[in-house]
């Protein structure tokens, strides 16, 4: 018994370094798609026109984009934050996006603690991938994130409206699926493995012209500091 223990707890070890390998490596992966230099670039010349036309608007663009850049970097570096501080991200996020596409982003928040603990990035990411695949033209768009809590368990509901017309379908990310993903997913598994090794769920489906994913975690509540430095 004490052989098959030890056996088991150095497996879960080795597979936590590992998950937090590739955690890490991800995150820099999702970090340089951020600062491509076609980013930069397009960045650079927006801002020049909205000098020549809009001055008011070139700075709120810049403080908007150095907001976004300021939190990242406090919550990049955590293995589990607040959902506040995750909220406050996307909400950063979705400001500098609705500059750069001259349009409104809004996401809705039916959340009932915001004290529960999730792993950064994870709702940013599915931001980040709505947008770039559904390439929004109306003038606001709104996303939703609900969260369900049912005793020791966290249900994270995120919803995108999807332009184009697919068929209904379903999809269950785990460490399989992923593995034929794109870097989006893989970042997310990799910091749910990070954080909760398998006690851990993601599915998505197509519902209603929206596009739906539920992440089940379990519940850990932080009351006393806004981030976890562990």
């Amino acid at each position: 018994m004490l052989y098959t223990l030890a056996q088991t707890m150095s497996l879960n070890t080795k597979l936590l370094e590992k998950s937090k390998t590739n955690a890490s490596r991800l995150e820099l992966e999702l970090v340089k798609r951020n600062l491509q230099p076609h980013f930069i670039l397009n960045t650079l010349t927006a801002v020049e026109e909205w000098i020549e036309e809009s001055p008011s608007t070139a700075v709120k663009f810049v403080h908007a984009l150095a907001d976004e850049f300021r939190v990242m970097a406090q919550l990049s570096t955590k293995r589990i934050i607040q959902l506040q501080g995750e909220i406050n991200l996307c909400q950063s996020h979705l400001k500098v996006m609705g500059y750069r596409a001259n349009a409104e982003y809004a996401l809705n928040i039916q959340v009932s603690n915001l004290n529960a603990l999730i792993p950064p990035g994870v709702i940013l990411t599915l931001i980040e991938n709505s947008i770039s695949h559904n390439r929004y033209q109306q003038p606001l768009t709104v996303f939703i994130l609900e969260q369900k809590v049912i005793d020791k368990i966290q249900c994270l509901t995120f919803k995108a409206p999807v332009n184009k017309q697919i068929k209904q379908s379903a999809l269950v990310i785990n460490k399989t699926t992923s593995i034929g993903a794109g870097i989006g997913y893989k970042y997310i598994a990799a910091r749910l493995d990070e954080s909760f090794m398998n006690e851990w769920s993601m599915k998505e489906n197509f519902d209603n012209k929206q596009w739906v994913t539920t992440i089940t975690i379990p519940l850990i509540i932080d009351d006393d500091s806004f981030f976890i430095t562990k």
